[in-house]
């Protein structure tokens, strides 16, 4: 950090170096995080958004960044499992690492495609919340509402960060011309929160209280319901479609959905819930 405060040109110095592969810095540092005191990874944390501004270690960082993912991950749902009482707060860790630079990378929208593509990070993504469904779920193979990551929302920053990368309309429609069994994965997702958590009513004894739980699995399928109009809009894309994409300044997902006629984007959506039932017929 101090070398860094003199020049640019330091700054730039040290930039080039920490994004070279072959110097294997990157990794190292991402590889020991977990092990770094507090205000050593603070410090860590500040030089990297100094440097993330040149374009070529951006690149280079969120590689490193998505191949370490499902491990800061596993870190991250470690230490939710050993905190006393039950809290969502240090999801929300100042310098927790997924918190830091997950919305730095994937929602730039130059950048996460390219990652989509060649480093496969919808796989990952996906895997590693089907990983953590799989940790929640009982014998039946429905995720339980009292699970205590899933009462902490451990799913939050995961479906958040795959919201980001399918908010990118390049990545959508990519899934949905050339990487169907990415739908496919998530529809098998959607099937694990079927019938979770179910509510059913009390007769005869008055109930003083509410449980809390229902609150968390909620926040569940609402997330992941934003997430699916995300996919379906995708599979509704075309070639006109993608012209008025491209002639947008900044090329969003969402003046891309706009462009959606009704009548396409209600067919789409009526074709994904036909497949969808199909998909959780056979899943459940």
């Amino acid at each position: 950090m101090e070398f860094c405060s003199h020049d640019e040109t330091m700054l730039a110095f040290i930039a080039d170096l920490m994004g070279k592969n072959a110097s294997g810095i990157l990794d190292t540092l991402m590889n020991t995080k977990h092990f770094l005191p507090k205000p050593v990874s603070a410090s860590l944390h500040e030089l990297l958004y100094k440097i993330l501004g040149n374009s070529n270690f951006k690149l280079s960082f969120a590689k490193v960044f998505v191949s370490h993912y499902p491990k800061f991950f596993e870190d991250s749902a470690a230490a939710e499992s050993a905190a006393i009482g039950i809290t969502s707060a240090n999801k929300y860790s100042e310098h927790a690492i997924l918190n830091s630079f997950s919305v730095q990378i994937f929602t730039i929208p130059t950048l996460t495609p390219k990652l989509v593509i060649e480093s496969r990070l919808l796989e990952m993504l996906l895997g590693t919340l089907k990983e953590f469904f799989l940790a929640c779920a009982g014998e039946d193979g429905r995720l339980l509402g009292s699970k205590g990551l899933l009462v902490k929302r451990m799913y939050y920053r995961i479906l958040e960060d795959i919201r980001y990368v399918m908010n990118h309309f390049e990545a959508a429609k990519y899934v949905a011309e050339r990487k169907s069994e990415l739908s496919r994965a998530w529809l098998h997702l959607l099937a694990f929160v079927q019938g979770m958590y179910p509510q059913r009513r009390m007769t005869g004894i008055h109930v003083e209280e509410d449980n809390e739980v229902w609150s968390s699995v909620y926040s569940l399928e609402n997330q992941m319901a934003s997430i699916h109009s995300l996919f379906v809009a995708g599979a509704a894309s075309n070639a006109s479609l993608e012209e008025t994409y491209l002639s947008t300044p900044c090329g969003s997902f969402g003046l891309a959905k706009e462009a959606l006629g009704n009548r396409e984007f209600q067919q789409a959506c009526q074709n994904w819930m036909c497949i969808e039932r199909v998909q959780r017929d056979k899943w459940c």
